[in-house]
C-alpha cells in the first residue's frame, strides 16, 4: 500500500473568529464582502496560481443565487444566531498523484455531488494546487507536486418554504450528526470511503496502481506513524519556512562584514524538533504565569489586616479554614459587604464568624436541593418503572391465556383423534395446534424474563436511592454538627441572608433553625389550655 494524505474535515466556529464570508472567498480565490461584519475579503490574487478551479454546485432545483458564493455564504452567516455557532464545514481531500487538472476537477466534483446528495446542500469546490514545499522546507520535484480540494458546505440541511411549492428556500436543520466527534465518526468513514473508492477508479481511468485507502494506520494493523498535516508557519503569516535574512544585515540589523557572511540559522522542521520547540514554549509560559501568580499572592499578604476581609475566590482563609465560595449565592461575601468595615481585631474576628457561618448555610441549602432533586428524580424513575412493570403484567396475562387456549386446542384435538399421535401420521392440523402452542410457550417465558428483569432493576434503584440518600443525610448531619457551634449569632446572619433567598431556601433555613432549637414554639400543656378558657365556654 502506497503512502498518502487522507481526507480532513474540518469545523468553522464563529467564537474562533471564524466567517464563512472569509472562508469561502479565500478558497474560490475571489473577492466577497461580508454583510454582518461589513468587510470585504479579497483574495482575487490566488486565482490562478494556487486556485485552479472553483464552482458551486447544489440540489435540483435551486434557485441561482444559492449558487452565487456572495448571496450564498451570506445567507449562511444570517441563519446562524448563536454567538458560538458552527458556520461551516470544509472537507479537504487529496487528488491522487499522477492524475492531471482535468480529472483532479472531475474527481472533486464527483465527491462534491455525493455530498449534496447526502446531505441536501450547496457545496462549493475549489481545486487547489499543492504547495511547491514540503514539510521539511525542500523544494519538491514538479512530479511530487499534485492537486488537493476543498469542498465547503453549511452546516444546515437546504429546504423549500411552506408545502414545497415556492420559489422560497431556507437553511432548516442542524447536521447533529457532524457536530462532534463521537457523534460524527461513521459519517465521515462513509465520506472517507467514498472519496477512497473515486480516487482508485480514476487511478485506474489513468493506468496506474489503484492503492488508496481511507482508513489510519492504526485501523489498517500497520505499524507507521503518520506525517504532521502541516509543518509549523515561522516568519511571514503566508511563509511555510523562515525566511532567510537580507543579505548585509547582521542578527543585530548593523551592515559590515561580518555582517555581510552571516547566515541566517537553519530551522529545522521535522517532527521532533517542532514539539521540543513547542515542548519549550509551553515551559516557559507556565514559568511565566507561576511567577505572575506568586507576586499577586505576595501583594495580598502584604494588606493590611484591618480594612477589607482578606477574601479571595476558592483560594482565601478565614480563621484558619478554607472557605469554598460557590459562584452562585457567595453568601460569605454578602457577609463582608453587609457592614461597616471591622476596625478592631475583635470587629474583624466577628466578621470572620460570620463570613464561615454563611459559607456553612451555603453549603447545607445545596445539599438539601441537591437531595429534593434526587429524590424527584428517584420518584420519576420509580414511576416510569412501575408503568413498564404493569404494562408488562397486562402482557403476561394475555400471554399465558393464548397458551391455555393452545394448549385447550390441541387437546381438543388429540381427544377427537385419539389413534392419528399413535400411527405417527400427523396432518397439517395437528402440526399447526402443535406451533400454536410452541410460539405460546415462548411469548410466556419472554414475558416472564422480562418480568424478572424489571423487578431486579427496581431493586437495584432503590438500593442505590438509599446509599445516595445516606450519603446525603450523612454530609447534612456533619454541616448541621459544624453548624451547632455558631448559634449565638446564627439568627442574626440567617435574618441578614433572607433577603438574598428564594422561598424554598427560607423554609430550609427556618427547618435549620428548628433543629437547632432556636426561635422553637412553647409546649402548651392540657391543664394551661383548659385553664384559659371559663368552664362551659370552652369551644
Amino acid at each position: 500500500m502506497a503512502e498518502h494524505a487522507r481526507p480532513h474535515l474540518h469545523t468553522h466556529n464563529r467564537d474562533k473568529k471564524h466567517s464563512a464570508v472569509a472562508a469561502a472567498a479565500y478558497r474560490l480565490g475571489i473577492k466577497l464582502f461580508d454583510e454582518r461584519t461589513e468587510k470585504w475579503h479579497d483574495y482575487s490574487g490566488r486565482a490562478g496560481k494556487a486556485v485552479v478551479f472553483g464552482e458551486t454546485i447544489g440540489p435540483k432545483g435551486v434557485p441561482q443565487w444559492l449558487l452565487d458564493p456572495a448571496s450564498l455564504w451570506n445567507a449562511v452567516e444570517k441563519a446562524e444566531q448563536r454567538s458560538d455557532a458552527q458556520i461551516a464545514r470544509d472537507y479537504r481531500i487529496p487528488i491522487p498523484l499522477g492524475l492531471d487538472e482535468k480529472a483532479a476537477i472531475a474527481m472533486s466534483r464527483s465527491v462534491a455531488g455525493y455530498i449534496v446528495a447526502r446531505f441536501n446542500v450547496p457545496v462549493c469546490v475549489a481545486v487547489h494546487r499543492d504547495n511547491s514545499v514540503d514539510l521539511d522546507g525542500k523544494v519538491k520535484p514538479d512530479e511530487k507536486i499534485g492537486f488537493h480540494a476543498h469542498l465547503l458546505f453549511p452546516t444546515r440541511e437546504l429546504v423549500r418554504e411552506g408545502d414545497g411549492a415556492g420559489d422560497g428556500w431556507m437553511f432548516s436543520r442542524k447536521f447533529t450528526e457532524l457536530s462532534n466527534a463521537r457523534m460524527s465518526s461513521g459519517v465521515v468513514d462513509a465520506m472517507n470511503e467514498k472519496w477512497a473508492r473515486l480516487a482508485n477508479r480514476y487511478l485506474t481511468d489513468a493506468g496506474l496502481p489503484a492503492t488508496y485507502e481511507y482508513q489510519s494506520y492504526k485501523r489498517l494493523g500497520l505499524d507507521k506513524t503518520p506525517k504532521p498535516v502541516r509543518a509549523r508557519k515561522y516568519g511571514e503569516a503566508a511563509e511555510w519556512y523562515k525566511p532567510p535574512r537580507p543579505a548585509g544585515k547582521s542578527p543585530s540589523g548593523t551592515k559590515g562584514a561580518a555582517g555581510l557572511n552571516a547566515r541566517s540559522p537553519d530551522i529545522r522542521l521535522d517532527k521532533a524538533s517542532v514539539a521540543t520547540r513547542l515542548q519549550a514554549r509551553r515551559v516557559a509560559k507556565g514559568t511565566r504565569a507561576a511567577a505572575t501568580q506568586l507576586k499577586r499572592h505576595q501583594r495580598i499578604a502584604a494588606r493590611p489586616i484591618h480594612g477589607k476581609a482578606p477574601l479571595l475566590n476558592r483560594v482565601s482563609f478565614v480563621g484558619g479554614r478554607t472557605l469554598r465560595i460557590d459562584s452562585n449565592l457567595r453568601l460569605s461575601e454578602l457577609m463582608r459587604n453587609a457592614g461597616h468595615r471591622p476596625t478592631s481585631d475583635a470587629e474583624q474576628a466577628a466578621l470572620e464568624r460570620s463570613m464561615f457561618l454563611a459559607d456553612l448555610i451555603e453549603s447545607l441549602l445545596f445539599a438539601m436541593e441537591r437531595a429534593r432533586q434526587e429524590r424527584g428524580e428517584f420518584a420519576m424513575e420509580m414511576l416510569r418503572r412501575q408503568m413498564a412493570f404493569d404494562d408488562a403484567r397486562v402482557r403476561q396475562g394475555i400471554v399465558d391465556r393464548d397458551l391455555r387456549r393452545a394448549e385447550e386446542n390441541l387437546q381438543r384435538w388429540l381427544t377427537l383423534h385419539p389413534l392419528r399421535p399413535r400411527l405417527r401420521r400427523p396432518t397439517d392440523e395437528h402440526r399447526r395446534l402443535v406451533e400454536a402452542r410452541d410460539r405460546a410457550a415462548v411469548s410466556v417465558e419472554r414475558v416472564h424474563a422480562s418480568l424478572s428483569k424489571m423487578t431486579e432493576e427496581k431493586q437495584d434503584l432503590v438500593r442505590v436511592e438509599e446509599h445516595l440518600r445516606g450519603n446525603n443525610d450523612k454530609a447534612m448531619r456533619r454541616i448541621r454538627a459544624t453548624i451547632e457551634g455558631y448559634k449565638p449569632e446564627f439568627r442574626t446572619v440567617s435574618d441578614a441572608l433572607k433577603r438574598h433567598l428564594s422561598d424554598q431556601q427560607k423554609l430550609d433555613i427556618d427547618s435549620l433553625a428548628r433543629h437547632l432549637g432556636l426561635d422553637a414554639p412553647e409546649e402548651v400543656t392540657l391543664s394551661r389550655t383548659e385553664a384559659a378558657f371559663p368552664k362551659g365556654t370552652r369551644p
